[in-house]
This record gives structure tokens, sequence and C-alpha cells, in this order.
């Protein structure tokens, strides 16, 4: 007999029809037909049987590689699945004829990958932070602000070059938090970065929209809000969305405490002061994103069948371009920190500064009590601090997310309220910390050098935060910082790994 394994990328959560939908709907004639399902999408691990099935899922960022085993006695298929660590795996020699393929692709690809485009003086945030916390999806972001700037960028010129009575609609623009698969670190930006993050080749739809289904989409964006801690501001929701929306244009409020159909407190169009009448729809406003959120991926099915008003480029094009059209002396302006588009306010929580928490070791990685020290704020000037006896230096900022750091040489950390980092340690997020390095770099600095109008930690960066939109808001301090490393297009798609041993007659699977 044959052993049937179906490879999917459904997942377990906010799919349409997740892999247990799957399982659950082979009965009367299909009952039997599967063996083993192996999952993806929702990046968790799974290792469960459902209606006879087995399915299989080792998480993301490649921290577990699924070992299946199929036994095959005549009619019967038992299979077992085991989760490997890296350490497991220490001990495989790796196969030269596919690492010197392997090579020769890197090779290949090295002269684009790794050709400077300019130089981000803070970090793009976008990708993991943390264990398993995809920010994007989670949050809004200075790299979403950024990429939905472009896009909204282009669709304003596809506008003006097209003419004709639309040409003054109000334009805006979406991506979503899971097409922006990682970030750029604080250095330099290379044409393998953006790769990395938007691997896709999306071409950008645009399409009219009105007030009422544009409320629609947002509530769909904030679907996996579930609570907001009320001293905090941290989300409370253990799941986070790829449809979670970036957007340029206009300003959302929402309300993480709010039932199924009433997140959305607010939205409101840029160079306006009264929020859209959600129930509207006759008022035409032009929409821009990815092909895949306006063809009704992720759920926004209200999108699916408005008709195409025009396409305004290509997503890695596009955000190459604007990224060129940003930059001054070869170095990006304006993206230091988020715009304070995507607000969380429920009842009892207001926007508010607080105080983060971020462990300040040697370069051995022990903490260091007592230690006086300088740091940046999303690039703002150098502020003095000193840890307590723990390590720890307490840091007050405004709400919202900061990306911080001691040494301009060093990659930033990322802090913020509502995802909790700086705020919380547990499962989904790390203990922020930073190395304090010897070579004089992390010393305080005269305080004619600081301004401490807040106080010890003050957050003078973010002065540069407002909720504008495309060129020209903000400006952000100049610093120096590490490279982002390239990541090779042929190894970017993958999330998950699994080897699959038959133990039985020598066959080839089906699939």
């Amino acid at each position: 007999m044959d052993a049937i394994i179906a490879v999917c990328h459904m997942g377990n959560t906010d799919a349409p029809c997740t892999s247990e939908d799957l399982a659950n709907a082979m009965t009367d004639a299909y009952q039997g037909k599967i063996d083993v399902i192996i999952d993806a999408h929702s990046h968790t691990e799974e290792n469960k049987e459902t209606n006879g099935i087995l399915i299989v899922q080792t998480g993301s960022g490649m921290a577990g590689i699924g070992k299946l085993t199929l036994k095959l006695n005549g009619e019967d298929v038992t299979a077992e699945e085991e989760l490997l660590k890296p350490a497991d795996l220490s001990d495989v020699v790796p196969d030269s004829e596919v690492s010197d393929k392997l090579a020769q692709v890197q090779d290949s690809q090295a002269g684009l990958l790794n050709t400077k485009i300019g130089t981000a003086e803070t970090t793009l945030w976008g990708g993991v932070v943390g264990p398993i916390v995809a920010i994007s999806r989670l949050v809004e972001t200075n790299y979403g602000d950024f990429t939905a700037d472009a896009f909204r960028d282009a669709a304003e010129t596809f506008m003006e070059a097209a003419g004709g009575g639309d040409a003054d609609l109000p334009v805006i623009a979406v991506e979503n938090g899971g097409g922006i698969r990682a970030g750029v670190t604080n250095g330099d930006i290379t044409v393998g970065d953006l790769i990395s993050a938007f691997p896709f080749s999306n071409t950008l739809y645009m399409k009219k929209v009105t007030p009422k289904i544009l409320y629609e989409v947002m509530e769909l964006s904030g679907i996996e809000l579930d609570g907001q801690d009320k001293e905090t501001g941290t989300l409370l929701q253990q799941n986070n969305s790829g449809g979670f929306l970036q957007i340029s244009g206009f300003t959302v409020v929402y309300n993480p405490d709010g039932g199924e159909g009433q997140k959305v407190t607010s939205i409101t169009l840029d160079g306006q002061t009264t929020p859209l009448d959600r129930n509207d729809s006759t008022t035409e406003i032009m929409m821009v994103s990815n092909n895949y959120i306006m063809s009704g991926g992720s759920g926004y099915t209200m999108l699916a069948d408005l008709p195409k008003y025009g396409e305004a480029g290509g997503e890695l094009e596009t955000v190459q371009a604007y990224l060129e059209s940003c930059l001054e002396n070869g170095t990006l302006q304006e993206y230091a920190g988020t715009k304070n588009r995507i607000l969380m306010s429920s009842e009892g929580y207001e926007p508010k500064d607080y105080t983060a928490s971020i462990l300040i070791t040697d370069e051995s990685g022990q903490a260091l009590a007592g230690q006086a020290l300088s740091y940046r704020v999303v690039g703002g000037v150098r502020q003095n601090g000193t840890t307590d006896e723990n390590g720890m230096l307490q840091i007050t900022l405004s709400d919202g997310a900061h990306g911080v750091r001691l040494a301009d040489t060093q990659q930033e950390i990322y802090i913020d309220n509502y995802s909790g980092f700086g705020i919380t340690v547990d499962a989904f997020r790390v203990q922020a910390a930073l190395t304090f390095l010897s070579d004089g770099s992390s010393d305080p600095v005269p305080e004619q050098q600081t301004d401490n109008s807040k106080g010890e930690g003050g957050l003078t960066g973010d002065s540069q935060q407002n909720s504008g939109s495309g060129k020209g808001d903000v400006s952000s301090a100049p610093k120096t910082g590490d490279t982002f490393p390239a990541v090779p297009v042929v190894m970017i798609m993958f999330c998950a790994a699994a080897v699959i041993v038959f133990k039985g007659r020598s066959r080839e699977p089906v699939i």
C-alpha cells in the first residue's frame, strides 16, 4: 500500500480552513485516505492526531526539525513525529553535493544581495523579535509605516499621471504585517535586506473603497486583539495575525477590549479631524495594497470582488524606489520611530509614559551593578543613566515602540509597552538586554550634550514621532551601525523542515 502525506500551509488558527478542518473532512469515502498532514502557516508546534490523521508542524525560525517516521505493515500505516532541536543534529555532516550547490547559489547572488542602497540610522522593525513574536503582525512598526508610505506614494503618482475626476480622491495604503518578513538592523541597507523582507514578488493593486468597507477591513485587521493591561498597556492576546495591517493615509483607534466587530473606535483620514462614518457606503477612497490582500487573502473577502482600478507597480520595486527617494546623503530620513497611526486605547487605559527595564552586562555577559552609562532612544540625543544593584537600567519612554542602544555600533533592541518588550519576561518575550562596551562608546556624556527635559531616561528621540505620512514628516539624529546580513533568496522561504523516514518496503511518498 501507499502512505499519503498532505503538505499544507493552513495552520491551526486564522485560516478559513485549518489543518484540523481538513482532517475532520476526511469522512465517508475519504476516511483514512490521508495518513499525515505536515502543516505550516500558524508557526506553531503541532503533534496531534485528529480523525485518525497525525498533524505535525515544527514552529518557526528553524528552531526545530521534525523527524517523521512511517511504519508500513501490510495495509496498516502508523506515523510518529519527534521534534528535534539543533543540538540533536550537531553531529550531522552536511552532504557535500548539497553544500556545494548551496555555495554556488549564494556566490551567484552575492553581488546583487550585498549591493548597498543606503544607511538606516535606526532599526526598521519587522520580522520576529525575541523567540516568536512577529511584531508587524501585532503592533504598528516603523517598517510598516515606511512600507505603507511607499505604496501610497506609488498610488498617488499613478493617480497624478492618470488625471481625470478621480485625481482628487484621498489615497490610503495598507500592508499586511505577515508580508514584512524581516527587519533591517541599524546600519547598511542592502538589496538582500529588501528581498528578505519582501520575498513574494507581489503587485500593488488599487481599488476604490468606502468608509463602510474600510471599517470592515480594519475590524478584521484587529480581530486577534483580546484585551489590554490597564496599567502598562500591554496587549493580552496569545496569538497574532498575518493580516494585521500597517497603514498610511489615516489613523485608526482600536479598543482591544471590544467585542467582535467592535474593535475599531474610529478611523480618521489624514488632514481631517472628524472620523469617518462607519455606515457611509457612498464616499470613495482609493486604497492600494499588495495583490494578496486585495484578492481576499488573510480573510479580506470584502476587497476581493471590488473592481481593480489600476496597478501601481511591483511591491519590491516600489519599496526600493521609495527608499532611494527618502535618502539624504545616503541616509534614510524620517523613520526613526513609529508615526502613531495605530492607537490602542481600551476603557481604563489611555496612552502614557511607561518605565522599561533593560539588563546591562559587560562583554563577558555579567550584569553590571551601579554602572554609569549613556544610551540613545530612536536615534535621539544621548541620555545618561546608571544601573541598579541588579544591573538593570530603568528608562522612561513615551507610549509605544522604541529602539534603544548604548554604543552606536550596537544593534538596537526593541522596547514596546504594547507588545510587552522591556515590560514582561515570559515564553514570548525575552529580557531586554544590552552590552556595555569597554571602548568608551557606552560611557556617560557631559551634561551639556544631553537633554534631560524628562529626567533620567527622558525620550528626546520621540519628538520625531507624529501621525503624518509620507516624506518630510520626521528627521533623525545621525549615527552609525552594524550591517544587517543578507539572507540568500534560496533560504528565505523556509519556516519549518521535516525529515521523513519510511520503515517498510522502499517506496516514494505519495503527496
